[in-house]
């Protein structure tokens, strides 16, 4: 006898064959009706007992691997995020790295670079100060005020040779005195920095001094030790020898008057004149003591007419470190009218007013020091100069 087959349920809603049981609950597949067959068809289930465990084993086998590839679509995404993140941090401390470089690369009187992957104690590059901060020029400017007293004061150019704005600070040091100038350049530009008169240093000029050593410093503003640059300086005092000529531009507060430091000498007298009359007098020296007197030639080089200058204040310092100021005649008593060779050898004869172009005047500047004693400089005021007797 041959053995019925087994009636396999079918969907009572849609009719489709496509449906899966478990525990005597069916689903269809394609319209997801769930049912319960009747007792009979229960009983007789063998086959489809046997077709159960694939189809649920089939579907968490689908289940797994779906979650199998979910998992490492995560775990990818997070490595790439993470990478990524790592990339940004070492670039980050990359960029740290050579800031720092940068900041401390001009350490010292040489410019100073550090690789960034070698330490501070290891071997570094020096190279010269001028990559950074290039001195164009530089002008000091020596005033004496007093015959024993200077005032100094300095203009500079710099040129910025590095790719970033610069802010400097310029210190002159004289004699343990500092001169500042703050200063800030561009990219490789070039910048002034200037000190006015009235902010000078002023020093003590002992006698027969000639020069001062100066150091000049460029630096960070806000960290002295950043040194940019360093120079040694020699300031040297503006002299004049006698039979020496001084030109329009190195006088003070004088237009085109040029003028000649002709000569001088000692006497026991004196002349100044004109007085009213046109008439000159003689003066004799105080007791103990004896003249000094300059002779001077103002010529006028201009284009114009000029009026002659008169200098009415000085100072002359001797051998023994004395100074005595211009003579004046209201310090002595007239001794009588000059004669006439008095007039050609110790009176300015040739004093004028004014002064037509190319002509020249005579002037004499007289000092009365003691008999003893010997000239060695003199400084008379609007000519900047220390006028040397003798060195």
């Amino acid at each position: 006898m041959r053995e019925e087959p087994f009636p396999f349920p079918r969907c009572p809603k849609c009719g489709s064959g496509n449906i899966v049981g478990y525990q005597g609950v069916w689903e269809c597949m394609d319209c997801g009706y769930k049912f319960r067959p009747e007792l009979e068809t229960i009983s007789r289930r063998p086959a489809i007992q046997e077709r159960k465990p694939l189809a649920i084993q089939k579907s968490r086998s689908l289940k797994r691997i779906f979650a199998l590839v979910l998992a490492f679509i995560i775990v990818f995404s997070f490595g790439v995020i993470l990478g990524y993140g790592a990339g940004l941090s070492n670039v980050f401390t990359k960029t740290i790295t050579v800031t720092k470089t940068i900041t401390k690369s001009y350490t010292g009187s040489s410019t100073v670079i550090t690789s960034p992957s070698t330490s501070t104690s290891q071997s570094s590059i020096i190279r010269q100060a001028s990559e950074v901060i290039t001195l164009r020029e530089i002008k000091i400017y020596v005033e004496p005020s007093l015959i024993d007293n200077v005032k100094i004061f300095y203009s500079l150019k710099v040129r910025n040779n590095v790719d970033r704005h610069i802010e400097y600070q310029s210190i002159l040091k004289v004699k343990d005195k500092e001169l500042v100038c703050m200063g800030m350049v561009g990219p490789y530009e070039e910048g002034e920095c200037s000190i006015q008169p009235y902010n000078a240093i002023d020093l003590d000029r002992p006698i027969g001094v000639r020069k001062f050593q100066g150091e000049l410093l460029i630096v960070n503003p806000y960290q002295r030790s950043e040194l940019y640059l360093r120079k040694e300086l020699e300031i040297r005092i503006p002299i004049i020898g006698f039979g020496e000529i001084i030109p329009p531009e190195k006088l003070d507060y004088i237009e085109d008057i040029q003028v000649g430091i002709m000569s001088w000498f000692e006497s026991e007298k004196a002349c100044e004149g004109p007085f009213v009359g046109g008439d000159y007098y003689i003066f004799k020296a105080s007791k103990g003591m004896k003249f000094v007197i300059l002779k001077l030639n103002f010529t006028n080089v201009g284009k114009r007419v000029v009026s002659t200058h008169s200098i009415s204040n000085g100072e002359i310092r001797t051998n023994t470190g004395n100074v005595y100021p211009m003579w004046g005649y209201w310090r002595t008593e007239k001794e009588r009218e000059a004669s006439e060779e008095e007039l050609e050898t110790i009176c300015p004869i040739h004093e004028k007013r004014e002064l037509l172009q190319g002509e020249s005047s005579i002037e004499y500047i007289i000092f009365e020091i003691r008999e003893n004693e010997e000239p060695v400089e003199a400084l008379l005021m609007g000519i900047p100069y220390i006028i040397v007797f003798q060195d």
